[in-house]
């Protein structure tokens, strides 16, 4: 096997490789937005257009930088942590008037 033809057998694998990580990107990111539309149809169907909005943005937004740590090492530093709270506190602000009224509903 001559030298010229090793070399054309090792591109065409690294672009195979290439490709094939191309596409399992590709389809991982489909399969993960249409699961987040299923949950966010299901929530939609299920309680108030804001709870389910907020609750699938904050979901969103922590998987993302959780995702982001684990598997490319990014910092979570505390200006993360104080957004992540402040998003939090927003999204039980927004959804404490619907408590409330479930448990006088209860009542």
């Amino acid at each position: 096997v001559s030298t010229q033809s090793t070399g054309y057998l090792q591109l065409t694998q690294a672009v195979l490789a290439g490709l094939l990580n191309t596409g399992l990107c590709v389809a991982s990111l489909v399969l993960c937005n249409l699961l987040m539309w299923l949950s966010f149809t299901t929530a939609m169907q299920n309680m108030r257009t804001v709870t389910a909005t907020s609750a699938i943005t904050t979901v969103n937004f922590l998987v993302s930088g959780v995702m982001g740590w684990t598997l490319f090492g990014e910092v979570l530093g505390l200006t993360w942590w104080v957004g992540v709270g402040c998003i939090v506190a927003g999204v039980l602000l927004l959804n404490a008037d619907q408590s409330a009224r479930e448990l006088e509903k209860e009542e």
